[in-house]
């Protein structure tokens, strides 16, 4: 004879948390990948094309961190000078 064993299933806010956590972790993942594929591409169609392939698409390449942690504010007042 087995035992049952009764596992009661994940809280739905903490699912939700790992869910945020892992589309953060794919977006990033993603516009390095992007990043990747621009830079060793023969040509913009080239690069359309390998992105293509890849699921990807070049407006993957500026992830929701980006605008947080201030890089892109960073990058225009270097581009200012």
């Amino acid at each position: 004879m087995t035992l049952a064993r009764h596992v009661s299933p994940p809280p739905p806010a903490r699912i939700t948390r790992a869910k945020a956590v892992e589309d953060g972790h794919s977006a990033v993942q993603n516009a390095r990948a992007v990043r990747t594929v621009a830079g060793h591409a023969a040509d913009a169609e080239d690069c359309i094309e390998l992105l293509a392939m890849l699921g990807l698409e070049a407006t993957d390449s500026a992830p929701r961190w980006t605008l947080a942690d201030g890089a892109l504010g960073a990058l225009g007042a270097v581009g200012a000078e």
